[in-house]
C-alpha cells in the first residue's frame, strides 16, 4: 500500500480538525478511556456484558510471589493495590451498579488490516461502494469488506446511513445486536468538510501501521549504530574503517 506524503499531511490536519485527537491521541492514538454508551451511542449490548460479575466481585488478592506449589496450608495473601484506578472507569468497564457501561477507545494502528469497524464488526463496506453495503453485503455473501471504503461509510454520514439499512434487513445480524448505529462523528458534507478532505483522512488512516514513537526511536537507534562498527576485538571503529569481514555487531539484537 503506498499512500502519497502531502495526502497524509493533508489528512493528518483534518484529522486534528476535526477533533479525533479528542480520543484519538498519543502515540498509539488512543487515550485509554471507556466511553459511555451513552456518549458514544453505539450498539449498547455488548457494553453490560459483564453487569453480572459486578455480583461477585470482591477485593482484589494475590498469592505471595515466593508462594510454592503446591499450596502450603496457610499460603500468604497479599492486597492487590487498586486505590489508584479510577473508579468510573471501572464502572464503565464492568457497567457495574447503574452504569449503563461502555467501550473501551481502540488504538487506531492497523486499520487497513481490520476492517470491518465499530466492536461489532457491523460497518463494513465492499469494493463495490453501490452494491456491497453493510454485513449483508459483504461478510454474509463471502466478501472480504474493503477498509478504505469501510472507513468511508465510519465518517461519512450519508453512506453509514445505508450499511445501517442493510444491516437492518437482516433478522440474522438483528438477533445479533448488529445494526451500525453510532459514533456518529461525521467528516464529510454534512458537517462542512470537502470530499477532497475526507479523501485525505481516509488515506491517513490507512497510513498508520506502526507505533510512531516506537518507529522514530528504532531509526535514531539504526542511525547511531550505523556510525559505527564493533570489530572481533570488541573495539569500536568508525564505519569508515570497516571491511565487509570485520564487521560483527548484531543489529538484529537492537529490536528484539
Amino acid at each position: 500500500m503506498k499512500i502519497e506524503r502531502a495526502a497524509i499531511e493533508q489528512g493528518k490536519k483534518v484529522f486534528a480538525k476535526a477533533n479525533c485527537i479528542t480520543c484519538h491521541a498519543g502515540s498509539t492514538l488512543t487515550n485509554n478511556q471507556v466511553i459511555s454508551v451513552k456518549e458514544i451511542g453505539t450498539e449498547p449490548s455488548r457494553a453490560k456484558a459483564l453487569k453480572k460479575y459486578g455480583k461477585v466481585m470482591g477485593e482484589s488478592l494475590l498469592y505471595s510471589p515466593e508462594t510454592p506449589v503446591p499450596l502450603p496450608k496457610k499460603p500468604t495473601v497479599l492486597k492487590v493495590p487498586t486505590e489508584h484506578l479510577n473508579r468510573d472507569q471501572l464502572k464503565l468497564a464492568f457497567a457495574l451498579g447503574d452504569s449503563p457501561g461502555g467501550y473501551k477507545v481502540p488504538s487506531l494502528i492497523g486499520l487497513y488490516w481490520t476492517a470491518p469497524y465499530l466492536h461489532d464488526g457491523s460497518v463494513a463496506v465492499g469494493n463495490d461502494i453501490d452494491q456491497e453495503i453493510g454485513v449483508t453485503g459483504t461478510i454474509l455473501k463471502g466478501i472480504t469488506p474493503d477498509p478504505a471504503n469501510s472507513l468511508r461509510a465510519l465518517v461519512d454520514k450519508s453512506l453509514r446511513d445505508k450499511v445501517i439499512k442493510a444491516n437492518l434487513t437482516s433478522q440474522q445480524l438483528q438477533d445479533l445486536h448488529i445494526k451500525g448505529i453510532g459514533h456518529e462523528y461525521w467528516v464529510g458534507e454534512s458537517t462542512g468538510f470537502t470530499k477532497s478532505e475526507q479523501d485525505a483522512l481516509i488515506k491517513y488512516l490507512l497510513s498508520l501501521t506502526a507505533i510512531q514513537k516506537k518507529v522514530k526511536l528504532e531509526q535514531d537507534i539504526m542511525s547511531y549504530a550505523c556510525s559505527f562498527f564493533i570489530d572481533k576485538n570488541c573495539i569500536r571503529k568508525p564505519l569508515g574503517a570497516m571491511t565487509l569481514n570485520q564487521c560483527s555487531f548484531p543489529l538484529g539484537l537492537l529490536f528484539d
